[in-house]
């Protein structure tokens, strides 16, 4: 993924195999793009997710709130 300097993603690889290359985003979903087949790729129009998130581990065993109801 590419990002602007205020984190927002403006082009995103294809998840086609048919398309390649880094492909635009468009109001948050891939925009209109060529691949390597004559065609509508399609993937375009489908909504982009940024997953950069950074989500805390749960190691096995761990006390994760789910046994609230057993104390």
């Amino acid at each position: 993924m590419l990002f602007h300097k205020a984190g927002e993603i403006f082009r995103v690889g294809c998840p086609s195999m048919l398309c390649s290359g880094m492909v635009p985003v468009v109001d948050g979903k891939i925009g209109d793009h060529d691949g390597i087949v004559p065609g509508r790729c399609p993937w375009i129009g489908t909504r982009v997710v940024d997953d950069r998130a950074d989500f805390a581990r749960v190691e096995p065993g761990a006390d994760s709130g789910s046994d609230r109801q057993s104390r």
